[in-house]
């Protein structure tokens, strides 16, 4: 089963969006959410930080507010526990410059142990979240490459419905 079906139009051209929520497809949505810009491209040129104005629901809206502010918040979450782990002491044991303030502070091994196992967690942690940001896409997200702009549905009927209002035929599945 595709996890999101592309529909690819040129970056000059606006987006049309027919008369229903992008996510679920309720007609006629009274509310109309900005969803930030993806860049997609490998080097980044020519890339503009903008937003693009799409239908949603109440609900929809919420849901793709969330899924934005719990990925961030986990993030957050696991890069806190890293520096909160760590503490000053095992920057120092691991960053230090001499051999000698590593005697001082605390044995080497131990130190390079502990922070180690901390990054190595915070590694595993960030994974996950991008694991789940991977398989579990949000309902619409546009992605900018040079010239092109994608817009991914996670629902086949919207992305339909929104390539025949544009009039493209530049549909793929991922």
């Amino acid at each position: 089963m595709p996890r999101a079906t592309i529909i690819s139009l040129p970056a000059d051209q606006p987006p049309v969006f027919p008369d229903a929520c992008v996510a679920c497809g309720t007609a006629s949505p009274r509310r109309r959410a900005r969803v930030p810009l993806v860049n997609g491209a490998e080097d980044g040129a020519g890339f503009k930080d903008q937003n693009i104005e799409a239908p949603f629901c109440g609900r929809c809206e919420r849901a793709l507010d969330w899924y934005y502010w719990w990925r961030l918040g986990v993030v957050a979450l696991f890069l806190g526990a890293l520096f909160t782990g760590l503490g000053p002491w095992r920057f120092a044991v691991f960053f230090s410059p001499t051999l000698e303030a590593l005697r001082r502070q605390s044995p080497w091994l131990p130190g390079a142990f502990v922070v180690g196992s901390y990054c190595l967690l915070t590694g595993c942690g960030l994974a996950l979240v991008w694991l789940w940001s991977y398989w579990s896409p949000p309902s619409f997200v546009p992605t900018w490459r040079p010239g092109v702009i994608d817009y991914r549905f996670r629902d086949a009927n919207q992305a339909a419905a929104f390539a025949r209002t544009n009039q493209t035929l530049d549909t793929r599945t991922q």
